[in-house]
């Protein structure tokens, strides 16, 4: 009976998976090849989401909707944002996103790398800006000089992590920014990311949840949490995305930033909206 169940235990261990027996293709393959080239075709998409507050780990009342357009070709993303009752609170435009404005380091002025990972259809554009992260993808041809697999596995960090229930590849250094994506689908599970020294924040981690069983190749998440030195600032659940629609074109009079009603909003509503505007849009 002992040898029985000594031969189960080394099979368990055998069948689980761990990061000294997986193969580890190269990060750029996984990450671009497997999920950005996909959506090469993308030239808009308009966005409409609900954004709640958390306290703790708990939901609070404070909620809002926002409508968020963009415009690949212009490189230009446009937000309003809405109280429950329907009424315009803000109204928020970037423009001239690109990979050389997405800095190290949470900076209101720079577009956030976890929206513009799934809006940006060039697959170079989006790895430059993972790279301005510290998240540095690895073709074949960057590993090919390497034959040994230790060797090759700390120049290209990938490591096989448990993630709610699952596996999940975490490309990228053991202290540093990582991308996880699912073992088998390949759909982006969550962003690590360590803002440079002095930020105004400790490491943020975004938590993408997608449908189960087959996903668009232009699937955007159904919901993101947004985690900020391990407490749970907010969530935004996805109701309606449509791509290659056409787009609101807003008023050249159009002032940027709150509006009246908003600036009367109470504190924790202003809360939510500064928190969407600096971690997410």
């Amino acid at each position: 009976m002992v040898g029985i169940r000594l031969f189960a235990l080394v099979f368990i261990a055998w069948m689980v998976p761990s990061p000294a027996h997986a193969w580890f293709p190269p990060s750029h393959y996984v990450i671009s090849q497997k999920f950005l080239q996909k959506r090469e075709r993308i030239k808009t998409l308009w966005l409409k989401s609900n954004a709640t507050l958390f306290e703790g780990e708990v939901p609070t009342p404070t909620s809002l909707t926002e409508v968020f357009q963009w415009d690949a070709a212009a490189q230009m993303w446009q937000l309003k944002i809405f109280n429950p009752a329907g009424v315009e609170l803000y109204v928020y435009q970037r423009k001239g996103i690109g990979p050389q404005s997405i800095v190290q380091g949470i900076d209101p002025s720079t577009p956030p790398i976890a929206t513009y990972f799934f809006v940006e259809p060039q697959a170079d554009r989006v790895v430059q800006a993972l790279g301005k992260w510290g998240i540095h993808l690895k073709t074949e041809a960057d590993l090919a000089g390497f034959k040994d697999d230790a060797r090759r596995r700390s120049y290209d960090p990938f490591l096989l992590k448990r993630w709610k229930g699952g596996f999940d590849w975490a490309v990228g250094g053991y202290d540093r920014s990582q991308i996880w994506v699912e073992k088998d689908r390949l759909l982006p599970h969550r962003f690590l990311l360590m803002p440079k020294k002095g930020s105004i924040s400790g490491p943020v981690s975004y938590e993408f949840e997608f449908p189960d069983g087959n996903v668009s190749d232009w699937a955007f998440p159904k919901a993101t949490t947004v985690v900020v030195q391990q407490r749970t600032l907010f969530k935004v659940e996805t109701v309606q995305t449509v791509f290659n629609g056409k787009l609101e074109v807003l008023p050249a009079t159009t002032v940027w930033g709150y509006t009246e009603a908003g600036k009367d909003a109470d504190e924790r509503t202003h809360e939510l909206i500064d928190s969407l505007i600096l971690y997410l849009r």
